[in-house]
């Protein structure tokens, strides 16, 4: 092959690489520009197949290399790494112009446990050709402290846990959160969403027998919300919420 074929011949594969490099509508965005330690951060993926060719994505056959994955960083420009194995959609096949809509819990994928602000852009590879959408950036913020109290948990060695209840508001509503960490270990757990709440009245906390964590916060000027927490060894978990009523001992504050 002569020099202007080679180099004819390149041209040529990174134009075909380049048209059909703009096949594909490929979008990314964060659930909420700021998240609460431990809480579940979501993020949105977009794609849409703009090409002649199928977009496929599975863990088997010719499309096996396929994957979309994400580029993560806080202050400096090292990669967080993927936390688990696996392919985080694994079920992808659009014709043309076909769309589809991912809501992806990105913290299950990617340790996001460090406050701070992070960069975030989805990759997607496709027959070995990568694509990139735009970078945003969100935020993992500790929560502006309400309310807490400490657990005795039992166990061998006996396990202390600080329950803390802070809130953070996104779209204009203040929002309650329960945040736990465990002592000596320092293990946490999952922060849990508790809803809506408003700061007139000081919320408060109370144990409620060996196990449970009973919450008790204002949502409207009459109303007196009371969050119910099973609180164990092996974790925390929202039990219930309800109308909590005046002048009953179990559901009064």
């Amino acid at each position: 092959m002569t020099r202007s074929s080679a180099i004819a011949l390149a041209a040529l594969v990174a134009s075909a690489s380049s048209l059909m490099a703009q096949t594909i509508t490929f979008a990314l965005k964060m659930e909420s520009t700021s998240f609460v330690a431990g809480e579940t951060v979501y993020a949105k993926v977009d794609i849409v197949n703009r090409g002649t060719r199928p977009v496929v994505i599975s863990d088997f056959g010719p499309s096996k290399g396929n994957r979309l994955y994400f580029e993560i960083s806080r202050t400096s420009h090292f990669t967080l790494p993927q936390r688990r194995e696996g392919l985080i959609i694994d079920d992808l096949d659009l014709v043309r112009d076909e769309g589809a809509s991912f809501r992806i819990p990105i913290s299950e994928w990617y340790d996001l446990s460090a406050e701070g602000r992070y960069a975030i852009k989805a990759v997607l590879i496709l027959d070995n050709l990568r694509y990139d959408s735009p970078s945003t950036s969100f935020d993992v913020v500790p929560g502006i402290e309400l309310a807490s109290l400490r657990q005795y948990v039992s166990a061998n060695p006996p396990v202390e846990r600080d329950l803390r209840l802070v809130y953070w508001t996104r779209n204009g509503q203040d929002l309650a959160f329960l945040r736990t960490k465990d002592s000596p270990a320092g293990k946490t757990y999952g922060t849990l969403l508790l809803g809506p709440i408003l700061r007139v009245k000081k919320p408060t906390m109370r144990l409620e027998g060996d196990d449970s964590v009973l919450v008790f916060r204002q949502v409207s000027r009459d109303s007196t919300i009371l969050a119910t927490i099973k609180s164990t060894l092996e974790g925390v978990e929202l039990v219930r919420q309800d109308q909590a009523i005046p002048g009953n001992a179990k559901t009064a504050p």
